[in-house]
């Protein structure tokens, strides 16, 4: 059993530490929502329409000397023309030999 000093300091910690305890619920406590204004809402914004260059499309590209097939590549609509624009100038830029030696 515990004698009555003993119950006066447990009582004197108690007192300390409760307001501590309040103050730690207080500050995780969710704050108010704010007041709603009387301002009028903004006009509705259509979504625009998405761009079809902007479309992903995947296609499977063949792995040379592999018998396992070939390798899933993914980009943009946008990206698949810029890539063959780039392939077709490379192309067109290489200088064009007949036959070597003749």
């Amino acid at each position: 059993m515990m004698s009555h000093s003993g119950i006066k300091s447990v009582a004197a910690v108690v007192a300390l530490l409760l307001p501590a305890c309040g103050q730690a619920v207080a500050d995780s406590a969710v704050p108010p929502p704010p007041p709603p204004t009387n301002a009028p809402n903004p006009p509705a914004v259509k979504p625009a329409k998405p761009n079809p260059d902007d479309q992903v499309v995947c296609r499977i590209e063949e792995v040379t000397g592999s018998r396992l097939g070939g390798r899933r590549v993914c980009m943009t609509r946008r990206e698949w023309t810029e890539q063959s624009m780039r392939a077709q100038h490379q192309f067109e830029s290489m200088p064009s030999s007949g036959i070597a030696g003749k």
